[in-house]
């Protein structure tokens, strides 16, 4: 056989090789939270075995907890999360089925779009953390008004610091090359500040940035900042309005899991909003999601299709996805992978 020959068929071989996928599912621990859906154990005519996500910890070999509470909302899962999972996570990855509820529920307003997508991002945020500072640890150094409060729900920590008074500031010493912020955003008036590390600017948020509180006095945020490795110091500045500090978070990005989050799917009863309400609320969340890195992988659920994914067998009951619908959600979570 010639050299050319032999080229030539090199270069076919290489190029029918498919390209590696950026993020690998590691074998190992998985740990899911979520609602009804991730739970499976009412609703529709379907296999328990096949549910969406025992597909999925079969397909990639993994062990698997399934934390899922019936009717869970996400300010649920992240106060779950909260209290069951240490720091740093225990787990290779994790799945997030989450928000179902909701958007269902509170008929996709703006404010509960908002709201959700905050919600999550600070469960995903927590997960990723290799070390955690409470609001109240020794080495936060506070100046200026700072309040201590201890709100009812979505908080980590008891106790949170609370400020309103522009010009306040909060000074923090981290390592690694992640930087997460765990934050309360309060419905009036709107939070504004910015967050310097190494005496650089890496995130300013304003007052006229959207409101994420919908029946609720306020709600859970997160910030993830990557930096370089090292020590750094960062500082959060009230620039006006009213925000609240939960808890620091830092490590590094190598050792964070992956966490794989399922956009919602279309609704069919007659409490739910319109099909053109959920593809917004699913844009907001993967804008949200968008802060963080490729380990982190949004799934979009648009190909659900309640009227074959949910609204056909014996004992449907036109909340929960049939076998088609299991199906298609985990064949949508393995394609964005």
């Amino acid at each position: 056989m010639n050299l050319k020959l032999i080229i030539a068929i090199m270069l076919v071989a290489v190029m029918a090789t498919p390209a590696m996928a950026t993020v690998v599912i590691p074998h190992g621990t998985t740990r899911a939270d979520g609602d009804s859906f991730t739970l499976a154990v009412s609703g529709n005519n379907r296999n328990y075995d096949n549910t969406f996500l025992n597909r999925f910890a079969r397909y990639y070999d993994l062990d698997l907890t399934n934390a899922g509470v019936g009717g869970s909302k996400a300010g649920d899962a992240l106060v779950k999360i909260y209290d069951e999972v240490p720091v740093p996570t225990p787990y290779n990855t994790h799945v997030i089925n989450i928000g179902y509820n909701d958007i269902r529920n509170y008929w996709a307003t703006t404010e509960t779009i908002n709201a959700t997508a905050t919600r999550i991002s600070s469960i995903v945020a927590f997960l990723r953390t290799g070390a955690i500072l409470k609001s109240t640890n020794e080495s936060i150094v506070y100046s200026g008004a700072w309040y201590g409060g201890a709100p009812t729900h979505d908080i980590y920590s008891s106790m949170i610091k609370m400020t309103n008074t522009s010009g306040s500031t909060a000074t923090i010493q981290t390592e690694g090359n992640l930087i997460q912020l765990g934050l309360l955003y309060y419905a009036t008036p709107s939070a504004a500040f910015t967050v310097t590390v190494d005496n650089e600017v890496r995130y300013t948020r304003t007052a006229e940035d959207y409101q994420c509180v919908t029946n609720d006095a306020y709600c859970a945020a997160a910030i993830e900042i990557p930096t370089t490795s090292g020590t750094h110091e960062v500082v959060i500045q009230n620039t006006g309005g009213k925000f609240a500090i939960d808890w620091v978070g830092y490590g590094n990005r190598e050792d964070t899991p992956v966490i794989v989050v399922n956009g919602y799917t279309t609704k069919l009863n007659a409490s739910a909003p319109t099909a053109a309400a959920n593809v917004i609320a699913n844009q907001k969340l993967q804008e949200t999601l968008s802060m963080f890195d490729e380990k982190v992988i949004y799934c979009g659920q648009e190909d659900f299709d309640v009227n074959i994914n949910m609204a056909i067998g014996p004992g449907t009951d036109i909340v929960h996805p049939n076998n088609f619908g299991h199906a298609l959600i985990f064949q949508s979570m393995r394609d964005a992978i």
